[in-house]
Order: C-alpha cells, then sequence, then structure tokens
C-alpha cells in the first residue's frame, strides 16, 4: 500500500494529507513561527518531520506555486520568498524520507480530482475545494480546524488543498502542467 503525502505550502500555514488506498492515514496543518523566512523553514520543517515522521510516506506532492506576474498579484520579492520557502522544507522532507518531491499545479489536480480546475465567477475557490472535500472526509478529520467556539479556522483551506493534492499523487497523475477548462 502506497502513502502518499501532499503538502499546501505557504510560510503562515502548511496543510499536510497522507492518503492511501483505503482513506485518509493523518490530515491537519502546522504553522511556521518566527521572524525570518530562515526561522519559519526550520520550524515548519520540524513541526511537519514531529507530526509525519512515524508514517511511511511513498511520494510526496506539493502544490506548486503559482509564479505569475500579474498587476495586484504578488511581487518578486514575495515570489521569491515562497520558492525559497517551499524549495526549503521539500528539500527537508527529501532528506528525511529518501524520495524526490513532486509538484503540481492546483488547477490541475483540481481538475484530476475534482473535475473542474477552475470555478466560475463569482465562486470563491477555496471555499468551493474546502466543499468538495468536507462532503467526502469524516467530519472527526477536521477536528483542528474547529476553533473552541466551534467556528472553522481559515487554516482547512490549507487542509483541503493539501487533500486535493494528495490525492492527485495517489491516482498517479504528477506530471506539473496546466490544466485549461473547456467546460
Amino acid at each position: 500500500m502506497s502513502n502518499v503525502l501532499g503538502l499546501d505550502l505557504s510560510t503562515t500555514t502548511i496543510g499536510y494529507t497522507i492518503v492511501n488506498e483505503n482513506g485518509i492515514v493523518l490530515m491537519d496543518f502546522v504553522k511556521p513561527k518566527g521572524n525570518t523566512i530562515f526561522e519559519k523553514m526550520d520550524s515548519g520543517s520540524q513541526q511537519l518531520i514531529a507530526k509525519i515522521g512515524k508514517v511511511k510516506v511513498d511520494k510526496i506532492m506539493a502544490e506548486q506555486p503559482n509564479i505569475m506576474f500579474q498587476q495586484g498579484k504578488s511581487s518578486a520579492q514575495t515570489i521569491s520568498k515562497i520558492l525559497r520557502f517551499n524549495g526549503a522544507i521539500l528539500f527537508t522532507l527529501h532528506r528525511y524520507f529518501r524520495i524526490f518531491p513532486d509538484e503540481i499545479m492546483s488547477v490541475s489536480a483540481r481538475k484530476q480530482v475534482i473535475g473542474r480546475g477552475r470555478f466560475d465567477k463569482g465562486l470563491n475557490p477555496k471555499e468551493e475545494v474546502f466543499k468538495f472535500v468536507a462532503s467526502r472526509v469524516p467530519e472527526e478529520t477536521w477536528i483542528n480546524c474547529i476553533s473552541k467556539t466551534g467556528k472553522w479556522k481559515p487554516e482547512r483551506f490549507d487542509v483541503a488543498d493539501s487533500y486535493i493534492i494528495a490525492m492527485a499523487g495517489l491516482n498517479g497523475r504528477t506530471q506539473a502542467t496546466e490544466v485549461r477548462d473547456t467546460d
């Protein structure tokens, strides 16, 4: 049985899901801590390994960062920071598990798992992905994504994205290519 680790990486929250043919093995998030990018890289890596290090991982899949320059989107400095952070986390996981990570664009993973990569105008893609995953994942799996007051935490979106990435990897589609919707 092959365990696939799916990751949604960011400097504020790392969503992770491990799945296999029988379902979900682990599904949660970690919050990198620190004032510098290097402190966050170190913290994020250590937290991930502490949470998933005892599970046999056969494949590592990460959401490929969207690195397009568009007006009103991420600056070159922000994109550089994201790429360095993701690279450091993936390299650490490669060293720990002795597996070369693979990346896939979120739109490609969604197309493979949900059946559509993009959503109609006016719909929030993060919310739509969450609804899809929540309808297929047992409620008790989301325990860390619910606050003490019973409200959903924003980290649920990162966890849901990591599930989509893991499922795309489980389905054997690991080529990081963009899929354009025709519907």
